[in-house]
């Protein structure tokens, strides 16, 4: 008996080890593959996603269209939006924050130009926070103005130098993205680095602000300078992330604010769609000769939604529209789906989008639908 047991000890023992790599490889092929390089976890999924039903086609349903054509405003270059608790909501254009009312009425218009209290030289984004507050950055005079939601000043806070442009803000942080080339020393038009920082400075208390800096590539000269990988980013407000994207090829960086550091790097295996000249680099291609560009970039934009990261692909359909790829914060690719959007996207809350469209005489909308097949 003695003998027969311990058999059956070293059978389950065996049993046991072999069946450690088949678990571990079971987990690898759920999530991908995943290594480590410089302490940040390197996330690559697979071509397919989780969810079973991917690839479907959403549908919009309009709820409502918000034009300019009563005169009480202008829409320029809307680039932001968010939404209160009411269903109202705030949109960030050129110099001005406008408020509308629920279903779409226009309220006025929160920004005081100048260089008094409460008053702005160059608004640039802003932030619905707290009990009804409004966090308004000024990137003339490098300032935050606090406001409530009927624009009246509440407190406003000077910096004491300029980051760069305003990615936006958390409760704790001011984020920042600024750039720096090196022009070549020669009439040479060549592909070269350029230098990126990502700054994050406390709103308040004594904490210190932090950086990250990464290198992409720019094409360029004396007095001529060409985008090579376009930065893309989405602030994580709730979770204190930015997710962001500087290389033409398919990959996301998570930078954890609170922590300081990049602590994931994630990608999936994606078919990349070949490169089509646009009009307006026709003539930059016959003047200044940059390098063929033999794919398109293969991530559009970013979109934060239910704590969801939402990947505009370069993939497009002319029927289904655009392919949107969904993942985690731990990086695991979850969902795809075809947006059937005639426009860009402003703003993503629960089932409601918002989507910057033109009419027949190019003048600028904004669409609200409800999503229909999340």
């Amino acid at each position: 008996m003695i003998r027969y047991s311990r058999y059956r000890i070293c059978l389950l023992c065996l049993s046991f080890i072999f069946s450690v790599p088949l678990i571990s490889q079971l987990q690898t092929e759920w999530r991908g593959k995943i290594r480590y390089q410089d302490n940040v976890e390197i996330v690559l999924n697979l071509k397919s996603p989780l969810n079973k039903r991917a690839g479907r086609v959403l549908r919009l349903e309009e709820r409502l269209r918000i034009t300019d054509t009563g005169g009480e405003f202008y829409f320029k270059y809307p680039h932001q939006l968010e939404m209160t608790s009411d269903g109202s909501f705030f949109v960030a254009d050129i110099g001005e924050l406008l408020k509308f009312k629920k279903d779409g009425r226009f309220v006025n218009n929160l920004i005081k130009k100048g260089q008094g209290p409460g008053e702005f030289e160059q608004f640039g984004r802003f932030s619905l926070q707290g009990k009804g507050e409004i966090y308004a950055f000024d990137q003339g005079q490098m300032k935050v103005v606090r406001l409530d939601l009927d624009g009246q000043l509440i407190e406003e806070t000077k910096l004491p130098e300029a980051f760069g442009s305003c990615e936006g803000m958390t409760d704790h942080w001011l984020v920042f993205y600024k750039f720096f080339r090196t022009p070549p020393k020669d009439q040479t038009f060549i592909l070269s680095d350029r230098k990126n920082v990502l700054t994050w400075v406390p709103r308040q208390g004594e904490a210190k602000q932090r950086a990250h800096t990464f290198l992409s590539k720019i094409f360029g000269g004396p007095g001529f300078a060409m985008t090579w990988d376009e930065f893309r980013s989405v602030l994580d407000r709730e979770r204190e992330f930015i997710f962001f994207s500087c290389t033409r090829e398919y990959q996301v960086e998570l930078l954890d604010l609170n922590r300081g550091t990049i602590v994931r790097s994630f990608k999936r295996d994606y078919p990349r769609v070949k490169y089509t000249m646009k009009e307006r680099d026709k003539e930059i291609y016959k003047k200044y000769h940059p390098p063929e560009k033999k794919y398109e970039s293969d991530i559009l934009n970013l979109f934060i939604s239910d704590g969801k990261l939402w990947v505009q692909t370069s993939t497009e359909d002319k029927k289904r529209g655009f392919l949107i790829d969904v993942f985690n914060a731990e990086g695991e690719y979850l969902d795809n789906f075809y947006l059937p959007v005639k426009g860009s996207i402003l703003a993503l809350q629960g089932d409601s989008i918002f989507i910057i469209e033109k009419d027949e005489n190019d003048l600028v909308q904004i669409a609200h639908y409800r999503l229909i097949g999340l």
